[in-house]
């Protein structure tokens, strides 16, 4: 028997599994006992008589015992573990279903119009034949490469509306990966709630289609950090999101200098995962092929005569220019006036506008023998006109669903991403009348929301409703940034009192810039004066940054000492090389 095994057993009580070894070392312990004066001759008797067999024996069905229990213990509380993450994942709105169970319409997949002689499938949606471009085969091989691997990735498609986004990455996960599940979070908190249930594990693809909408939400920043998190465990899990070139610049671009960084996170997730652009348009062998494929596709053939520029078919395919059109040259004044309001909104910061809001602010965009000579339904058939199916696939209007369960929110409306995109830019430079922003009042909106529709409002020029809004959002919130806005207009209007009063709520509110915009409003030397004021009740970042900027971006070195000097005369602490007098113009150099 090993010396380590006996002193196991002699030390720690770890009996060894050979009962001849014990019996050998029980012997040599008895015959060195007899021969040390020391032992009682009891003690060595009562060792000599034990049964070693049979003490061994028990001693091993007493330990077996044991370890079944350690290991009952064990398989109940994994399977109590795994209960628990069972009920937690059945527990949310949105949870991981098998690809297979998944079709095309369910992930916001655009359908097709159907060609006007009505020779497609009585189908009420409609998929044409899919034609693979360049941009498909970067897709699947970034897609294999993760589904070889151990890791979670992010994958990016960037494109405009209709260009086919979400049907290229349809295509390419239902073709490679039939055997994965796929969960689909409909918004920021959803997406949270998976994370932290461990929901989206190996063999998972979550699906982020339109991801702006997810990550421009109140919580959507949040969301950003927790799949952060979720790319930092083991996979194989891909996140495919797709997003427009717009939304991903404004989610991407770093803040400008001493503004409120709202997207932070979001960048920090995107940046790093290079996207993969798809395409406006077909071209070279892809065109062709879709000649080809329309040879025997009513749907293909279709778009081919009726297409609106060469190449331009997945735009036609989803209905995007009918929609253009249909409000462009509405055949109902109030339908457009509906969707114009709407527009608005959306460029603005109202992502999901209500009834009331819609029909609120409508008669500004109405000539005044339209509104006089409108009929007592007028609001109804508004609505009608823009929930108008085009095409059989496509409304100007959507209704929007409800976070969880079946149904639609009550009086709650989004426009057609396509009209977003490409209508929204033909309004950019365009006031919204009065009657919208009379209309913002029953507009339901949380303090960002109303902050960032204010400062799109002043960006217009509109600053009267600016400063509203933000007043709105100061209310019962103390929003910083809201309150750093008023603060801006206060000072533009000559009350500097106030404005002073307001950057203080504004840094104690967590805006750690609201002081340094207030100093670069104010001319020398009462921006120096400010800064000093400031300093003085414990916010230092405007004097730092004054001082920094006379030295290193302007090499005034007058105007540094003046500050300074400025400053040890109301008390505060100045660097050693500031002299306690103006210093002459030639000597300045040395001194610094």
């Amino acid at each position: 028997m090993a010396s380590s095994t006996v002193q196991d057993w002699l030390k720690q009580g770890s009996i060894p599994d050979e009962v001849d070894g014990v019996k050998k070392v029980a012997a040599l312990i008895v015959d060195g006992a007899r021969q040390d004066h020391r032992a009682s001759p009891e003690a060595v008797a009562r060792v000599a008589r034990v049964n070693w067999s049979a003490a061994h024996s028990a001693a091993q069905a007493a330990r077996g015992g044991l370890r079944g229990e350690q290991a009952a213990s064990r398989r109940s509380q994994s399977v109590s573990a795994a209960r628990t993450a069972r009920e937690r994942i059945a527990g949310l709105s949105d949870r991981p279903i098998p690809m297979a169970d998944w079709d095309a319409q369910q992930l916001n997949v655009h359908a097709a119009a159907p060609p006007a002689d009505g020779s497609a499938v009585s189908a009420a949606f409609v998929l044409p034949a899919y034609v693979r471009r360049p941009h498909d085969e970067d897709v699947r091989r970034r897609l294999m490469r993760i589904a070889d691997g151990s890791r979670t990735e992010l994958l990016v498609l960037r494109g405009g509306s209709c260009t086919g986004k979400t049907r290229t990455a349809y295509e390419a996960v239902k073709q490679h990966l039939p055997d994965w599940h796929l969960i689909y979070p409909k918004t920021a908190d959803a997406l949270i709630a998976a994370v932290e249930a461990n929901a989206i594990t190996e063999k998972t693809v979550l699906w982020l289609d339109d991801a702006q909408h997810l990550f421009e939400q109140p919580t959507g920043d949040d969301a950003a950090v927790a799949l952060r998190r979720l790319l930092e465990r083991p996979g194989p899990v891909i996140a495919f999101a797709t997003m427009s070139a717009s939304a991903h610049r404004r989610l991407t671009t770093p803040a400008m200098r001493d503004e409120r960084d709202i997207h932070r996170n979001a960048r920090a997730l995107i940046r790093p995962w290079p996207a993969i652009d798809v395409p406006e348009q077909f071209t070279g062998e892809s065109l062709n092929e879709v000649y080809r494929k329309a040879e025997e596709d009513s749907v293909l053939n279709a778009v081919l005569v009726s297409v609106a520029y060469r190449g331009a078919l997945t735009q036609t395919l989803a209905a995007g220019p009918d929609l253009m059109d249909h409000w462009l040259h509405a055949t109902c004044p109030y339908g457009k006036a509906v969707l114009t309001a709407a527009i608005d909104a959306s460029r603005l910061g109202v992502s999901r506008p209500t009834t009331a809001f819609l029909l609120g602010a409508a008669p500004g965009y109405l000539r005044a023998h339209e509104r006089a000579e409108a009929p007592q339904d007028w609001g109804q058939r508004a609505l009608d006109y823009a929930y108008e199916l085009r095409k059989g696939v496509a409304r100007a209007l959507n209704a929007v669903p409800l976070d969880e369960g079946m149904g639609a929110e009550p009086d709650v409306h989004a426009l057609a991403d396509y009209l977003e995109e490409h209508a929204a830019p033909l309004r950019e430079s365009l006031a919204p009348p009065p009657s919208f922003w009379t209309a913002i009042a029953h507009q339901a909106g949380t303090p960002d929301e109303l902050w960032r529709i204010g400062w799109e409002a002043g960006r217009i020029g509109c600053d009267a409703q600016a400063e509203q809004l933000f007043a709105r959002a100061v209310e019962g919130s103390g929003h910083a940034e809201a309150l750093w806005g008023l603060a801006r207009y206060r000072e533009l209007s000559g009350d500097h009192q106030e404005a002073e009063r307001l950057a203080v709520e504004s840094e104690r509110a967590g805006n750690s810039y609201a002081f340094r915009r207030l100093m670069k409003m104010r001319p020398w030397p009462a921006n120096a004066e400010l800064a000093i004021k400031a300093d003085l009740a414990g916010y230092s970042r405007a004097l730092s940054r004054l001082t920094w900027e006379l030295e290193h971006t302007f090499d005034d070195w007058d105007g540094l000492i003046e500050v300074w000097q400025m400053a040890a005369k109301a008390g505060i602490g100045v660097p050693d090389w500031v002299p306690k007098e103006p210093v002459k113009k030639d000597e300045r150099g040395s001194t610094a």
